[in-house]
């Protein structure tokens, strides 16, 4: 059983993390700019840019989430477009 990787963050936590870690993965996996990032999201630059930060920050601090998102981006490299599942706790 193939099982899909995810990651819980409650409430309204929820939307922001997961904005923050589709636009991280953009960044890192298609070199888009913040900018770019931004205009998809409808927000500013800035907002985007603090969202990146806030995602690396909290890579470098819990190991087990910095595991999936490791997971999401080796099946985006290999296998293409996938769609992923960020529930809430």
């Amino acid at each position: 059983m193939n099982r899909k990787p995810r990651i819980h963050f409650p409430g309204a936590l929820y939307h922001v993390i997961a904005r923050g870690l589709v636009g991280y993965l953009a960044r890192k996996l298609a070199g888009m700019r913040v900018k770019e990032i931004g205009r998809y999201f409808k927000r500013e630059p800035m907002t985007i840019s603090f969202a990146l930060r806030k995602i690396e920050n909290l890579l470098q601090r819990d190991r087990g989430v910095a595991q999936r998102v490791e997971a999401m981006e080796l099946n985006l490299r290999m296998r293409g477009k996938k769609k992923y599942f960020i529930t809430i706790a």
